[in-house]
């Protein structure tokens, strides 16, 4: 699972430095052009997606806010990550700030981070079970 998060930040990485430097603007601006709402579905499961393979990856711990509230060291930094990134587009000529992309951002990262420790706990019971089997 490592590889595979790995493997998946270098083409997210790709993906960001591409956009950023405007070569793919063309291709962004024909989505737009045929779904609205693409740039927004695409940020949600591009960041959802980085963020379960990345909690899964390294099993990260979870940090308690108030009651309830959890959230796992991956996903708070994958957040931070996502708002500096974000942050960076009042800098960049080919780039917009979109507060809606750093709230789909950040949604995507706690859903997804979400599903990677429900599997996690899933999973961890699962080998807990087996481990107390009788051969």
């Amino acid at each position: 699972m490592k590889k595979l998060a790995i493997a998946f930040t270098l083409v997210l990485a790709t993906l960001i430095l591409a956009t950023n430097s405007g070569q793919l603007q063309p291709l962004v601006s024909t989505i737009a052009a045929i779904f609205p709402f693409a740039d927004k579905v695409v940020h949600f499961f591009f960041m959802g997606i980085w963020s379960l393979l990345a909690n899964i990856a390294v099993s990260s711990a979870r940090i308690r806010f108030t009651g309830h509230l959890r959230l796992t060291k991956v996903s708070a930094l994958l957040i931070c990550f996502s708002v500096v990134e974000e942050g960076s587009h009042l800098f960049l000529t080919y780039r917009v700030f979109s507060l809606a992309d750093m709230f789909a951002n950040a949604l995507g990262i706690v859903a997804f981070g979400w599903l990677a420790t429900v599997v996690a706990d899933r999973l961890s019971t699962m080998s807990d079970v087996t481990a107390k089997e009788p051969a």
